[in-house]
This record gives structure tokens, C-alpha cells and sequence, in this order.
């Protein structure tokens, strides 16, 4: 009977410097956690983003004032016509009919 609440008592205390003494060393070297990552690796050359110098602002998007003539516009495509709304500040439909999208066009840029 001694020698079994002895081996219980080394058990215990075997289990307790474990847990609280041998554990924390083992977690630190653990194969599974991994090293962690290195930080991405800068790109390009000397005008590249993240770079000392300053990468060129790009160029600003032209504006049409004017709207082209009837001719002009039934002579584009509706691709065009989307393209041509978006410079003068139109948003339209390419689900729409291309006279409805010239339609749409006329509109929006007597507003």
C-alpha cells in the first residue's frame, strides 16, 4: 500500500514539473509551429511602388465636353458608346438597345 501512494505522489509530481516547467520549452520548439514568415520582398525597379522614390501619378482621364453628331454616334458600337458615356460622366446600360443607349447619351448630356 506504501509503495503505491508513493508511485502516485511521483506520478503527481512528475505530471505537475511537466506541465508547468518542461511544457512551455517544448511548445517554443515545436517542428509543427514553424519558423515564421519572412516579409514579402520588394518588386521593381527604382520607380516601383514601396520604393524611396515616388511611383508617376497616372494621367488623369479626358474629359468630352461636346457630344459627336448622329452620324458619329449610330457609327459606334455599343462598347464605344458605354466608353463615350463614362468620359462625359454618363453611366449607361449596354443591356439597353443602341438607341436607347443614344437616347440615354443625349440626355444625360443636356443635364
Amino acid at each position: 500500500m506504501d509503495t503505491a501512494v508513493l508511485v502516485g505522489i511521483g506520478v503527481a509530481i512528475a505530471a505537475f514539473v511537466w506541465f508547468f516547467i518542461i511544457r512551455d520549452t517544448d511548445e517554443k520548439t515545436d517542428v509543427y509551429v514553424g519558423k515564421p514568415k519572412d516579409p514579402p520582398k520588394q518588386q521593381g525597379g527604382p520607380g516601383a511602388p514601396g520604393r524611396d522614390k515616388k511611383a508617376p501619378a497616372p494621367a488623369p482621364a479626358k474629359k468630352v465636353k461636346t457630344l459627336p453628331g448622329n452620324a458619329a454616334l449610330n457609327s459606334l458600337t455599343k462598347a464605344a458608346l458605354e466608353e463615350l458615356g463614362r468620359d462625359m460622366g454618363i453611366e449607361l446600360d449596354k443591356r439597353k438597345t443602341k438607341a436607347n443607349m443614344i437616347a440615354d447619351l443625349k440626355a444625360g448630356a443636356k443635364k
